[in-house]
């Protein structure tokens, strides 16, 4: 149909409002990436996105026929310690100094299975995967010490003899476990060293296949014995005598095998010293632990110490003075120091040394602080990072036993989840350089953590904000729509708003931060939010012409910012309250689940509105009436229904390149979210063809599609990410373990993912939003039938839109392990818009409540 003078004349107008929604997405984007440029020289590189970087942590495999060097590995537990400490004692002491020159530092979380304990991370870190712990956790016993009926050693081979293999298809010893390095360890009595056992190991192996997930205890050590290499624990963090005597033995759980066995230790009073000046009268015997750890070199490969110092002074904290505890801290800090500063003198070529502290106190992870300072000796200086994480300076605790057994030449246990470590430089620019500098790497990392920490804290006050005016700004129109009210309309500007919520929270990085910028980085940058969100409402509804270019507008902006901030590293998805968060541990790159379904919905706004303004110009009818002639009726009626052939494909089009972003192993591979891109962008056609008259056989065509198109999705992902090679993103990890450990680790990840979203289902303020946007929906859909049936006719376009948010948002949910959160953040842009739509149509309905009519075929 030919254009009559005014539609011309109204495309003519609406071109340059269009080249100023154009100018602004681009105006973002720009500042999106100058925004990542400014967060990576702030933050001396830390926390950028780090793939195929740097070194291997791992020493290189020698070549066939060239006799290798003996390896060791050497933890030293130091529960205690955190990175403010490690900055004091940087500052103002030579030694240590001199040690951070030479190290790799990395912050590592510190997540278990559920039980928020130093001895669950102790677990945790010999398991390889998050453990919980238990009442029986600290029944060590050194192996020579004499009970009634015998010696420790010998009753705990009798009553616990080894009759199973490590893991499944591994072979079943011969003897016991600790005889695997028996040729490494003979001898080791004469130094002092004996075996180590640990009594409650099978209550704590019975607690923990209780979790959703398995949890192979003692896989390190055991893995390190299936390789003829014996394991050695040295030190504890006991308070023996007085009120608060308790015994703190948890370097065991880290070198303990499947069995609960330790091959070599020295554990008991002999490495404690009095110390009258020091809180607790008791502290490490160095001379003892060093003078044991140059034996226990002779005969173990793996070598963990417990430096106890720090870990007293935190049980005994709640009695000290801060004074007092700040100034013994030190003291213990700059001990510590010295005999690192040993062990690192004495380690040859290719042997490592492990700083870590396992847990933090209580107080601090109930205030979000749980990412603890880590530092390796022998690999060079830099930032650490391994594939699991992706960011320079950030490293998950379950990559400790993949890391240790990598480099000793140990087979990894299938159902480790963790990948081994590598070494980064620092980034470029002033701050970076000065990351390079013995402190200066520790100040990034501190920079880096007060970020990430500001951004925890404030994210329940933004979610409280988005969820409570999504009930609110939804309810409103819900009810004038009910009531019929003239004064419907006035709700649109208000439902625009929240669509841009998400876009305005993606654009306040928490960063700067500290005392002079909590308005900036703390609760007072919700109202900010806020206030942002109404000014890109308000700028969308001035560059555009109708409601729909109006949240195409948004949408355009919303998925624009998305998109570069994914590609330049994902600055400010790390640090903006819907984003994911390291400390959360859920995911560390990509795009998280919140983010996920605002791109699918905003894309899905965006194409939807461009179509139909194409339509328009072509010789549709604009919402709301108009001079222009209204084009035939289409012969496909429902959701799908209307445009050009042009038009009719930008919907489908857009969220098919959503899905394929969101499959790049490269931007993260969010699995659940590339399906559910995939089901969006069919959504329309299935729609269609699911209509009440369509025969059977386009219904069973439709099934076979919704089945078919996430399968193939999966399909490309899996393939793309094998050519990852070792920086393979958690897809191809998990894949692995499943063909490892068999089926049951695929149904374990389902279970997981399905009891993740029921419990979120219950607690989380998302299943209020999504409740009430489906309600929306419903209610427009099936109690304003006849306004529907208007809007198919006039904006066919934009109901396609519709369709496919509703399908992705459907899908979102089933697919995602917090797949509430991605379902609402989905369903937001289509319920805001549908809303806003039937606001200006339902003008057209006399006033009253009037009879219910019958609900559309579609």
């Amino acid at each position: 149909m030919r254009a009559t003078r005014t539609e011309g004349t109204r495309a003519h107008a609406t071109g340059p409002k269009t080249l100023a929604v154009a100018a602004v997405a681009l105006a973002l984007v720009a500042a999106t990436v100058a925004a990542g440029h400014g967060l990576a020289a702030a933050l001396g590189g830390a926390g950028r996105l780090a793939i195929g970087e740097g070194r291997p942590w791992v020493a290189p495999a020698d070549p066939p026929g060239v006799p290798s060097p003996r390896r060791t590995v050497t933890v030293v537990a130091a529960p205690g310690l955190d990175l403010d400490l490690l900055r004091q004692l940087a500052a103002a002491d030579p030694t240590w100094r001199e040690l951070l020159r030479n190290a790799a530092v990395g912050l590592m979380t510190s997540h278990t299975g559920g039980y928020y304990g130093r001895e669950a991370g102790y677990l945790t870190l010999g398991a390889g995967a998050r453990a919980v712990s238990g009442p029986t956790a600290g029944w060590v016993l050194p192996g020579d010490q004499v009970l009634e009926p015998g010696t420790a050693a010998g009753l705990f081979d009798r009553w616990w003899p080894p009759r199973e293999a490590p893991w499944p298809g591994a072979a079943i010893p011969a003897a016991r476990a600790g005889d695997a390095g028996a040729a490494r360890t003979a001898g080791a009595a004469d130094d002092g060293l004996v075996p180590v056992v640990h009594w409650g190991w099978q209550a704590l192996r019975r607690a923990n296949e209780d979790l959703d997930h398995p949890v192979p205890l003692g896989s390190l050590a055991t893995a390190l014995h299936r390789a003829g290499m014996a394991v050695a624990v040295l030190g504890n963090a006991d308070l023996p005598g007085g009120p608060w005597a308790v015994a703190r033995r948890g370097a065991v759980l880290i070198a303990a095998d499947q069995r609960g066995w330790v091959d070599l230790g020295l554990i008991d009073g002999r490495s404690l010293e009095p110390d009258a000046s020091f809180p607790g009268g008791w502290r490490t015997r160095w001379e003892a632990v060093l003078t044991g750890w140059a034996a226990a070199r002779r005969h173990a490969s793996l070598i963990v110490i417990e430096a106890g110092d720090l870990g007293r002074l935190e049980d005994l904290a709640p009695t000290l003075t801060p004074e007092g505890l700040e100034a013994a801290r030190r003291s213990a800090g700059a001990r510590l120091g010295r005999a690192l500063a040993a062990l690192q003198a004495a380690l040859g070529p290719e042997d490592r040394l492990v700083l870590l502290n396992p847990a933090p106190r209580d107080e601090a992870r109930a205030a979000g602080e749980t990412l603890l300072p880590v530092a390796t000796w022998g690999a060079g200086p830099g930032l650490l990072t391994s594939p699991s994480t992706r960011r320079a300076g950030l490293v998950v605790n379950t990559d400790v036993a993949p890391s240790i057994a990598a480099h000793l030449g140990a087979p990894p246990h299938p159902a480790w989840v963790g990948r081994p470590w590598a070494v980064v430089p620092p980034g470029d620019g002033p701050a970076a350089a000065s990351a390079g500098s013995p402190g200066g790497a520790l100040d990034a990392l501190d920079r880096l953590d007060l970020a990430m920490v500001a951004n925890y804290q404030r994210r329940a006050a933004f979610i409280r904000l988005f969820v409570g005016a999504g009930l609110v700004l939804c309810a409103g129109p819900l009810v004038a729509l009910w009531r019929r009210s003239r004064r419907l309309e006035r709700w649109s500007r208000w439902l625009l708003a929240l669509a841009a919520f998400p876009l305005a929270n993606l654009l306040l990085p928490a960063w700067p931060t500290g005392p002079g910028w909590s308005w900036w980085s703390g609760a007072p940058s919700v109202v900010l939010a806020a206030g942002l969100a109404l000014a890109a409402a308000a700028a969308a509804r001035r560059l555009t012409a109708n409601p729909v270019a109006a949240f195409g507008a948004v949408g355009a902006w919303t998925v624009a910012v998305v998109v570069a901030d994914l590609l330049a590293g994902g600055w400010l998805a790390q640090l903006t309250p819907f984003g994911y968060s390291p400390i959360g541990g859920a995911r560390y790159y990509g795009l998280g689940n919140e983010y996920m379904g605002v791109l699918i919905g905003a894309a899905a706004v965006a194409a939807a509105a461009w179509a139909e303004g194409r339509r328009r110009q072509h010789g549709g009818r604009e919402a709301g009436g108009g001079t222009a002639p209204a084009p035939p009726e289409p012969s496909r009626r429902g959701l799908a229904a209307g445009g050009t052939a042009a038009a009719s494909r930008a919907v489908p089009l857009s969220l098919a390149a959503v899905a394929l972003l969101l499959a790049d192993p490269r931007q993260g591979s969010n699995f659940g979210g590339a399906l559910s891109a995939a089901v969006a962008a069919c959504g329309p056609t299935l729609a269609a063809s699911l209509a009440a008259h369509r025969s059977l056989r386009r219904r069973a065509g439709a099934v076979l599609v919704l089945l078919a198109v996430p399968v193939g999705v999966g399909l490309l992902m899996a393939l793309l990410d094998r050519q990852m090679g070792m920086g393979a993103s958690h897809v191809l990890t998990t894949w692995e373990q499943v063909r490892g450990v068999g089926p049951e680790a695929l149904a374990d990840v389902v279970a997981r993912k399905v009891a993740m979203n029921l419990r979120l289902m219950r607690y989380t303020n998302w299943s209020y939003l999504f409740v009430m946007l489906v309600f929306v929906y419903a209610f427009v859909i099936y109690r304003r039938a006849a306004v529907i049936r208007r809007l198919e006719r006039r904006v066919p376009e934009a109901v396609r839109g519709l369709a496919a948010v509703g399908a992705g948002s459907l899908a979102a949910l089933v697919l995602n392990d917090s797949g509430i959160v991605a379902a609402a953040t989905t369903l937001v842009y289509g319920a805001t818009l549908l809303l806003a739509l039937v606001a200006g149509e339902a003008g057209a309905d006399p006033p009253g409540r009037g009879p219910v009519e019958p609900a559309p075929r579609c």
